[in-house]
C-alpha cells in the first residue's frame, strides 16, 4: 500500500546530494563565524560604550559580525534551493493507494510529463461491461445500477453502482457497446473480484461476468 507523498521513483540526484553536502558543511563553518563574531562584536561595544576603543574600531566589529550573519543566511538560502532540487528528482504518490507497477526500469531517461509509475486508487472501483445492441440507447451517465458480487466473502449481496461513460457506437463485430461504472471500495466490494449488472427494467442479468478493477491515477473515463 502507498500512503500519499510516498516516493515511488527517483531520477539520478547524486549532483543534488552533493550540493546539499557541500551546502551543510558551509553552514557549520559560517555558525562558527557567526558565534565568533558575535562574541567579538559584543566584547569592542561594551569596550565602546566604555569610550576605550575608537567608533571606527565599534563600527568595523558591527560589520564583520552583519558579515559573518549574512554568509550564513546565503549558506541556508544554497541548501534550500539544493533540497528544492532533490525534491524535483522525486517522484511522490498524489494519493493513497496500491502501487500497480513501475513503468521504466534504472537508467531509461525519462521524457517531461511521462509516467514513470503507475499506483491504483482503491477507493473507487471500476467495472467495465459489453451490453447486448437489445439494451442500446436505454443507459445513460449517472445511471444507478444494481451489481451482484459473484465471488469473494459477500457473495450474493448487491451494492449500487454509478454509470460514468456509454459507448455511443455499437461494435459491428460483435452487436455489443461498452459501459463503464463506478462504485465505492468497502470490505464487501475490493478490486479482483467479479459481479454481474442487473438492468433495472426486467431485472434480467447481463450474460457475462465483469471484473471490478481500481481506477488508474490520471486516467480518464472515456
Amino acid at each position: 500500500m502507498s500512503k500519499k507523498e510516498d516516493i515511488i521513483a527517483q531520477l539520478n540526484s547524486e549532483d543534488e546530494k552533493a550540493e546539499i553536502a557541500r551546502a551543510e558543511a558551509e553552514i557549520g563553518v559560517h555558525e562558527a563565524e557567526v558565534e565568533k563574531a558575535e562574541v567579538e562584536f559584543k566584547r569592542i561595544e561594551g569596550l565602546y560604550k566604555e569610550e576605550i576603543v575608537s567608533p571606527k574600531q565599534y563600527e568595523e566589529a558591527k560589520y564583520q559580525y552583519q558579515m559573518a550573519q549574512n554568509k550564513l543566511k546565503e549558506a541556508k538560502a544554497l541548501l534550500i534551493t539544493a533540497q528544492n532540487r532533490l525534491e524535483s528528482k522525486m517522484v511522490r504518490s498524489p494519493i493513497e493507494g496500491v502501487f500497480f507497477k513501475k513503468l521504466r526500469n534504472e537508467g531509461e531517461s525519462v521524457e517531461r510529463l511521462e509516467p514513470v509509475a503507475r499506483v491504483i486508487d482503491v477507493s473507487e472501483l471500476q467495472m467495465v461491461i459489453y451490453c447486448d445492441s437489445k439494451h442500446f440507447g436505454k443507459l445513460h451517465p449517472k445511471d444507478k445500477l444494481s451489481v451482484e458480487l459473484v465471488d469473494g466473502p459477500c457473495a450474493g449481496k448487491r451494492v449500487e453502482a454509478t454509470v460514468v461513460y456509454v459507448d455511443p457506437f455499437l461494435d459491428p463485430a460483435s452487436g455489443t457497446f461498452r459501459v463503464k461504472l463506478v462504485m465505492h471500495a468497502s470490505k464487501e466490494v475490493v478490486a479482483g473480484i467479479t459481479a454481474e449488472v442487473v438492468i433495472p427494467e426486467d431485472k434480467k442479468e447481463f450474460p457475462s461476468h465483469s471484473p471490478i478493477i481500481g481506477l488508474n491515477v490520471g486516467e480518464k473515463i472515456k
